[in-house]
């Protein structure tokens, strides 16, 4: 797995996963829902996800599960089945109808969840097995790398009214130690 950050402008941190091309805004900045995504699976979560606001009519899902699979052997002429558990990232397309109205409104102003509705027809933009800690550390050192290179322009990303999450605030001890970890 590939994970690649080439440029912050405008209040937009641009990333490539593999062939895919993605894009965190600043205004509704998903780094830290990131980094606790990227700590559940460094902690050993079956199933973690979270999404983002892409700026468009619909979310975007990153998705991390722990798939059982069996894998077929005869044993004295018996079919067998070893357990075998597989680890799957997938990114999709999370299509989520607000429903505004009076009640939606008064949560909002008090800082309450506006309820959603989600779709069964979510679209898969890309879907394979990974190893867990190879995706953790893809995500975590192309990030922090990013944050430390010349592409990265602090000012067009922390700054404003709207400033995204810093390196600073990114950085994780248990992410750094489960990559740090030899086994």
């Amino acid at each position: 797995m590939k994970v690649e950050f080439t440029e912050s402008i405008y209040g937009w941190l641009y990333f490539t996963v593999n062939d895919w091309q993605g894009a965190f805004t600043c205004y509704w900045c998903p780094l830290r829902d990131l980094k606790h995504w990227l700590e559940a699976i460094a902690v050993g979560a079956m199933q973690t996800s979270f999404a983002y606001e892409p700026e468009a009519s619909f979310d975007i899902r990153f998705n991390f599960s722990c798939a059982v699979t069996g894998e077929k052997r005869i044993y004295k002429g018996k079919t067998l089945y070893d357990r075998k558990e597989v680890d799957v990232f997938t990114i999709s397309e999370a299509i989520e109808a607000c429903h505004y109205n009076d009640f939606a409104q008064e949560l909002y102003e008090k800082s309450q969840v506006v309820p959603l509705i989600t779709k069964d027809d979510d679209h898969i933009y890309l879907q394979e097995i990974v190893n867990r800690k190879q995706l953790v550390g893809a995500f975590y050192n192309a990030l922090v790398t990013f944050f430390n290179s010349d592409k990265y322009k602090a000012e067009e990303w922390e700054s404003g009214n709207w400033c995204g999450t810093s390196l600073s605030n990114f950085r994780s001890e248990i992410i750094e130690t489960y990559l740090n970890e030899k086994y």
